[in-house]
């Protein structure tokens, strides 16, 4: 508590470190790429809060897809979503740069062809080391660009309910996206973020020759059946009701909300989190 933001004292560290070499084991959070460790108590006051300093970059870092071929199909599922999530929403984000459009929609590249097959083909080594590098890579983009509003959520509702962090991003993702683009179509039909989807679909399609409009829908479409084909569940499956959905907009976490290409209001979210009940 005396270094964690928010509920703690954030105090600094400034004493040394144990060499540390990051061999992560699933392909989901990119945590290797950056600063951040994560705490979280669970429960009606529960939190989920960072730490962060520079002595939490490993010092070297190795990609071994032999180190993933034991994940169950459920938790890379989850951990991918996760992992395509924070690719997809780096892009998005108000942030953004032309450094990290370039890694995320590399990442988005390989996460598209690969996480089905991982899913389904756990010994394919080459689909667990594209998912190892969009894993990694997403680590990279929220890092420098920041993320969206599934992120945003994803907080409060991991530490209020049991509800697996890759499972919110996987159960939230679609629906969001959706809502993003209805919300930018209907009052900023400017947004770039409108082009950004698209661009997100036609990488995805693997045709550059698609125009924006099938492309957002082939996006829309990927995202609705990797929910269902990867069992995604609902909210409501975790405790998470209706009467939960003030708290969790009251609590959903700044920098994601404010990073989300177009702002969304109160009902629209709350018409988000009731839409996966």
């Amino acid at each position: 508590m005396e270094y964690l933001e928010g509920v703690g004292n954030g105090k600094a560290y400034t004493g040394p470190s144990t060499p540390f070499i990051a061999m992560p084991t699933t392909a989901g959070t990119g945590g290797e790429t950056s600063k951040n460790a994560v705490l979280s108590v669970i429960g009606e006051n529960g939190y989920k809060k960072s730490f962060r300093h520079e002595i939490l970059v490993p010092r070297h870092i190795i990609l071994d897809p032999e180190l993933t071929l034991s994940c169950p199909s459920s938790v890379t599922a989850a951990c991918g979503m996760d992992a395509f999530t924070q690719l997809l929403e780096s892009y998005l984000s108000k942030n953004a740069s032309p450094m990290t459009d370039s890694l995320a929609l590399g990442g988005i590249a390989r996460a598209a062809r690969a996480l089905p097959v991982a899913v389904e083909q756990g010994d394919n080594l080459e689909a667990r080391a594209a998912m190892l590098y969009a894993s990694s890579t997403s680590g990279l983009t929220l890092a420098n660009a920041g993320l969206g509003s599934v992120h945003g959520l994803a907080s409060p509702i991991g530490a209020y309910f049991p509800m697996p962090h890759g499972e919110v991003c996987g159960s939230l993702l679609f629906e969001a996206a959706r809502l993003n683009i209805e919300a930018m179509q209907s009052r900023e039909p400017d947004n770039s973020g409108l082009f950004k989807y698209a661009e997100a679909g036609r990488i995805m399609a693997n045709d550059h020759a698609m125009n924006d409009v099938a492309a957002r829908q082939y996006l829309l479409n990927t995202l609705q059946s990797w929910t269902s084909r990867f069992s995604m569940p609902l909210l409501s499956a975790y405790g998470v009701t209706d009467a939960d959905i003030p708290k969790l907009i009251a609590n959903a976490s700044p920098g994601g909300m404010a990073a989300n290409p177009i702002v969304l209001s109160d009902e629209e979210i709350s018409g988000l989190i009731h839409s996966r009940l």
